[in-house]
C-alpha cells in the first residue's frame, strides 16, 4: 500500500490497483501524477487493472479529469479503469 497527499492506492489480492482519492480532496494535477506514480510503484512493475475511485473527492478540474481518463494512465504497467 501507497498512501500519498490524497490517495490511498493497494494492490488488490485480485491484481486489480485501487487508488481511492480522499473523501473531500482536491485533486490537483501533480496530485493525479503522484498518485499514479504510486499505482506504477505498487504493481512491480507488472501490467495490472487499474481502478480510480472518485466518488468521494471533490470535484476534478477538466485537466485532472482527462489526465485521469486519457492516455497518460495508459503505461506499460496501469491502465485506466474509470
Amino acid at each position: 500500500m501507497h498512501q500519498t497527499r490524497t490517495a490511498q492506492v493497494v494492490l488488490h489480492d485480485e491484481g486489480i490497483v485501487i487508488a481511492r482519492i480522499q473523501e473531500g480532496a482536491k485533486q490537483s494535477l501533480d496530485d493525479a501524477r503522484v498518485n499514479l506514480a504510486a499505482a506504477i510503484a505498487v504493481t512491480g512493475g507488472q501490467r495490472r487493472p487499474l481502478l480510480v475511485d472518485i466518488s468521494r473527492c471533490l470535484p476534478l478540474d477538466p485537466e485532472v479529469r482527462h489526465y485521469i481518463r486519457g492516455a497518460s494512465w495508459s503505461t506499460p504497467s496501469a491502465r485506466s479503469a474509470c
